[in-house]
């Protein structure tokens, strides 16, 4: 069997086993190198590189290495490890060491083995702490730290040797040694520096195809588009924390509404209207109340909190404008007029749903209402394709705000906020 038919089976075996790092993957450019000093390895253009070492691992050992070196890539490391490098003159392979250690905890990966049951041992924090002793006072909170503030704390001694005006010839010396040392270790994952040999491309990747721009935004795109597949909650927590989006979405979803009713309303004063002379105190009030639609999914993958999380939104805007309200899973439940505080608080009690997502049913009856914007609260886990959404949404301003997936629509009258 040839290397190209090897990655397609590991590709069907990783897709089984957790399809997070396989739609990841299969958006990679794949390389073979024919080299004999690594497993595999990764660079900051999203290419992987895979040796003669990968494909003479058994297939449980190559799917852990993959998702060791997709990890590293989500993780952004390898321009984290550069700019360390720049900003505290580390050398490079102790920084990627580091890096290995942290991927390594976070996916338990421990043993390597091969085809002939030789096996190689992974690098790990406990073997860090032997490396570099100055770890050991940091006990278990160093399961907790980023790369950076573990590579500062390792090197802060040298920090002060600096400040001595010492030499920096005698940490170059204590870093070679360390390497020398623990070369075992060294050789796995390190980052390309030598012209490759021989090499041969196993996949393309999408990221590739229309042009090698904004590489990085579109493997982002993917990572945030995937998030809700992997199954360690913990892990998917901490991605999430790198990759979730900038702004503000409960101020933006507050001025989306503003905006789309800034046109048609003058919003209510500080005084009331005088109810003895009314003719002639008559104060300010809201000339007219235009309506807003809104639907929110409560398919079983939508869970409590955020269903409270969306409902609670509800009452920063009810005071401006009213309210026509759906739940929807693969049906619509509604509408449902809301028009004050009370309206709010009552009528939003009875969750309906808890079955599939299918956005059509809450699509068809938004054509039966007269509103002026319209508001999707969704993890954007639909039946439907993102296609078919595009085209049914109304030609009304749009918010999607999305829980887990980020749907593919490029309309400039819908945007998309990732909560």
């Amino acid at each position: 069997m040839n290397i190209i038919d090897n990655f397609k089976e590991l590709l069907i075996a990783i897709l089984d086993r957790n399809p997070f790092y396989y739609y990841i993957l299969k958006n990679l450019r794949i390389i073979y190198v024919e080299t004999t000093d690594r497993i595999a390895c990764v660079d900051k253009k999203f290419r992987l590189y895979l040796t003669k070492k990968f494909f003479n691992l058994n297939k449980i050992s190559q799917i852990k290495i993959l998702e060791h070196e997709i990890l590293h890539l989500v993780f952004k490391h390898p321009n984290r490890i550069e700019n360390l490098k720049n900003m505290y003159n580390v050398d490079e392979k102790i920084i990627n060491l580091i890096a290995d250690a942290i991927v390594n905890y976070r996916i338990s990966l421990d043993i390597v083995r091969d085809i002939d049951g030789k096996s190689y041992r992974a690098i790990n924090f406990g073997i860090l702490m032997k490396i570099f002793r100055n770890l050991r006072r940091y006990g278990n909170n160093i399961y907790k730290m980023s790369l950076e503030e573990i590579v500062q704390k390792l090197y802060k001694e040298d920090f002060e040797i600096y400040s001595t005006g010492e030499e920096i010839e005698q940490i170059q010396e204590r870093t070679l040694s360390l390497r020398g040392r623990f070369k075992e270790y060294l050789d796995i994952n390190e980052v390309v520096e030598e012209k490759l040999m021989e090499k041969t491309v196993i996949q393309n990747g999408t990221l590739y195809e229309d042009n090698e721009e904004n590489i990085e935004e579109k493997f982002d795109n993917i990572v945030r588009e995937n998030l809700y597949l992997l199954e360690d909650k913990v892990l998917a927590f901490q991605i999430n924390e790198m990759y979730r989006t900038k702004i503000n979405w409960k101020s933006y979803f507050k001025y989306f509404v503003y905006s789309n009713l800034r046109a048609y309303q003058r919003l209510s004063t500080w005084t009331k209207i005088n109810r003895i002379l009314p003719g002639i105190i008559p104060g300010k009030r809201c000339v007219e109340r235009k309506n807003i639609l809104i639907g929110i999914d409560t398919s079983a993958s939508v869970s409590d909190y955020d269903l409270k999380l969306f409902i609670q939104q509800l009452y920063d805007i009810i005071r401006y404008t009213n309210i026509i309200l759906y739940y929807w899973d693969t049906e619509a439940y509604g509408p449902m007029f809301l028009k004050t505080y009370k309206d709010v608080k009552i009528k939003t009690k009875r969750i309906q749903g808890r079955g599939g997502t299918k956005v059509e049913s809450f699509l068809r009856e938004a054509k039966k209402h007269d509103y002026e914007c319209l508001i999707i609260m969704s993890d954007c886990l639909w039946e439907e394709e993102d296609d078919y959404v595009e085209k049914n949404l109304p030609n009304k301003p749009t918010l999607i705000l999305t829980l887990k997936r980020v749907p593919k629509i490029e309309r400039k009258d819908v945007k998309i906020i990732r909560i």
